[in-house]
């Protein structure tokens, strides 16, 4: 008889796997690489139970992430080269690591011996850096490929540096000195090419200088400087200011030689802005004429 109350039946919680779970999981243990027969001694194996249907829901949840967990395993790639050359987890000589070497960089090998003999041997004093002696494959990896960026040389300066005074240090102080090395080259490089930039800038004003005296110089055929034996590299081409002035020497603009002396007194810091060309040609002639008569009585 009622009472006039409602009865509300308990919220039902099932104790197994339902259908739509048992199918998740087969599809999953084929994604992981089982059959049925491979399920079942898993099942077996892991729990005392022959049949899915069996597993409680806990159960059920263990394993489905058991094999989630294989299939990204399977998916993931290995992330070095180490991961497939060794098994131990961690490297205990010197042999180890020159086998990760020639796995990651066997091109340096065959180029560069030598240099290849020295990282390792830098790796090598890493390794004892270790409390233990002993360093992760992934490290190892890890700096040889840091190793790769920077120009051989600059690998050869800091292996050298590192093998000479801080054996005692480990990857990390031996890449410090590493990337010392590539600042100094970058800063090598921008100097010279700051001093590139200001010799080019010097030759393009020497050469406007040397041009101002050509023009200043009248130079022409016919000068005495620009006749057959041109006494610009005797010594003789030059002028005295005044009768009580030294005698000067001065390179000639009227010849290509000459010219090119020109250039190198104006690189050299030789003031030729204040010569007098017109003594210079003057005074020329006249000694040219000395000496001609001079030869000739």
């Amino acid at each position: 008889m009622s009472n006039g109350s409602t009865k509300h039946s308990p919220t039902h919680h099932p104790k197994y796997p339902t259908m739509n779970q048992i199918t998740r999981l087969y599809t999953l243990a084929t994604a992981a690489g089982l059959d049925r027969e491979g399920v079942h001694a898993i099942l077996l194996r892991r729990y005392g139970v022959e049949s899915s249907k069996l597993l409680t829901l806990r159960q059920y949840e263990q394993l489905t992430a058991y094999l989630q967990g294989s299939i990204d395993a399977q998916q993931r790639p290995p992330r070095s080269s180490a991961d497939r050359v060794f098994h131990h987890p961690r490297v205990h000589n010197r042999e180890g690591i020159a086998k990760i070497f020639r796995a990651e960089w066997p091109a340096l090998l065959t180029r560069d011996p030598k240099l290849a003999a020295d990282l390792i041997e830098v790796l090598d004093c890493v390794r004892l850096t270790r409390q233990s002696a002993t360093i992760s494959p992934r490290v190892v990896v890890s700096t040889i490929q840091k190793m790769m960026k920077p120009k051989p040389r600059l690998l050869a300066a800091a292996a050298a540096t590192y093998l000479e005074r801080y054996t005692q240090k480990d990857e990390r102080y031996f890449l410090g000195i590493l990337r010392g090395e590539r600042w100094r080259e970058r800063r090598r490089q921008r100097d010279e090419k700051q001093e590139h930039a200001t010799a080019e800038q010097r030759d393009r004003q020497i050469a406007a200088q040397a041009q101002e005296i050509i023009t200043a110089a009248g130079a022409r055929p016919g000068d005495p400087a620009a006749a057959e034996g041109c006494v610009c590299d005797s010594g003789k081409l030059g002028y005295r200011p005044d009768e009580h002035a030294p005698f000067r020497v001065v390179p000639c603009p009227w010849c290509l030689e000459g010219r090119q002396r020109l250039a190198r007194a104006l690189r050299e810091g030789q003031d030729l802005s204040r010569v007098n060309w017109r003594l210079v040609r003057q005074q020329t002639a006249e000694r040219l004429e000395r000496e001609a008569a001079h030869v000739g009585g």
